[in-house]
């Protein structure tokens, strides 16, 4: 298997697994948002979603997802790295990616003067709150790029073609 097939499965298996995870997540703010009045609740969703933060956030995990999701399939399949560190690895810095430019926006612009203490508390929280999610997402596609790799080294040492997922 070439470097580029490597990466593309990466950023394959990444991009799919969070945004299936964005997409329940969205799902379940949804449904939370709509439980009384459906109408008035999918407008303060969609005003909370479409806001310029969601969004900014939003593209940022998938550019990093993006972007290392091809160091991972490279590392789990290429390089043979066992797939729970490397899905530990960007875990965490994808996490800290998100949350630390989320964070000084906040306290840049003002939204946090009331208690800057309990406000750090919750962010955190918050952060700590998203690591076992992205973390199972993670764990889902390096497994799903291990499971290539094994199949590939599986087909090469009988001569077969590559095999792709």
């Amino acid at each position: 298997m070439t470097l580029e097939e490597a990466k593309r499965i990466g950023y394959k298996q990444a991009l799919q697994k969070t945004a299936i995870l964005v997409v329940l997540c969205l799902l379940f703010f949804m449904y939370q948002e709509t439980r009384g009045d459906f109408a008035n609740g999918f407008l303060f969703f969609m005003d909370a979603v479409l806001s310029v933060r969601v969004i900014g956030i939003l593209i940022v995990l998938f550019g990093l997802t993006y972007i290392y999701g091809k160091r991972a399939g490279r590392s789990v399949i290429l390089e043979r790295k066992h797939f729970v560190w490397v899905a530990l690895k960007y875990t965490v810095i994808i996490v800290l990616f998100v949350t630390i430019p989320a964070f000084a926006v906040t306290i840049l612009s003002g939204l946090a003067t009331q208690n800057l203490q309990e406000f750090v508390l919750a962010f955190v929280l918050g952060s700590l709150f998203w690591m076992l999610p992205m973390l199972l997402v993670w764990l889902w596609a390096c497994y799903r790029m291990h499971v290539v790799a094994k199949q590939n080294h599986s087909a090469q040492s009988a001569g077969s073609a590559t095999v792709q997922p």
